[in-house]
Parts: structure tokens; sequence; C-alpha cells
């Protein structure tokens, strides 16, 4: 059985994507597909709430640099917001973060989503409170 739950929200500029469960390789074409349905606008800026998200492999990976990619390409970005551990591992190690601005809560995130010209410096992965 498959564990992911997606939701969205759209704000001026930003598209919120929530991610719940593992985003791996049963289900990153299902965000990806998901993300595709969502997007209203190619340069819109996207914030991924990844407070649920519990485990990410190389395929969640994949999508994720590649809706920077398009993002970048169509002059938007991506944040990633409170990121478990297990997950902010993932992006550690692969450098990821690099790439893909990551913020210790969704507010921090939002706000730098919101606000591009900001020099607020990305957090270290932040960790989803209990």
């Amino acid at each position: 059985m498959e564990s992911l739950s997606l939701s969205a929200q759209h704000l001026p500029g930003v598209v919120v994507v929530t991610i719940a469960g593992d985003l791996d390789t049963t289900t990153a074409d299902r965000l990806d597909a998901f993300l595709r349905e969502t997007r209203r606008d190619p340069s819109d800026h996207l914030v991924f709430d990844l407070s649920e998200m519990t485990f990410l492999d190389s395929a969640g990976l994949r999508i994720l640099l590649n809706t920077y990619t398009h993002a970048l390409q169509h002059g938007g970005e991506v944040h990633l917001a409170a990121l478990q551990l297990r997950p902010a591992r993932v992006i550690e190690i692969t450098r990821v973060d690099r790439y893909l601005k990551t913020h210790a809560t969704l507010d921090q995130a939002l706000t730098a989503a919101l606000n591009p010209s900001a020099d607020e410096p990305p957090s270290e992965h932040g960790t989803a409170s209990a």
C-alpha cells in the first residue's frame, strides 16, 4: 500500500504543496502528476511543507530536482520547509540543499518565497516539531 498524501494551497505567487508519508519509488510518479495538475503558473514559487514526510529516496529526490529545474527555467523558486530528520539527511548527503532552499519552518519558507529579494539565508535542515 502506498502511503503518500498530497495537498496544495494556492496563495498569490506561491503554491504550498504538503507531502505526508513516504516519497519513494512507489509514490514519486503520483507527486509528479500532482504537481503538473496543481501548478497554475510555471513562474509560481513552490513551497513544499515536508513536516509530515517521513521518508525520501532517490526517486522522490529526482522529482524535487526536476521541479526545481522547471521552476528555475520559468523564474520560480522551490523551498523545502520543516524537513524531518531522515529526509533532511538525504538532502544533506546528496548536497541537494545547494539548490533547494531549506527552512526550519513553513512560515520561514513562505516569507522567503513571498519576498525573494530578502537576504534571509536558508536555515540548516529543520526538523519537524513534535
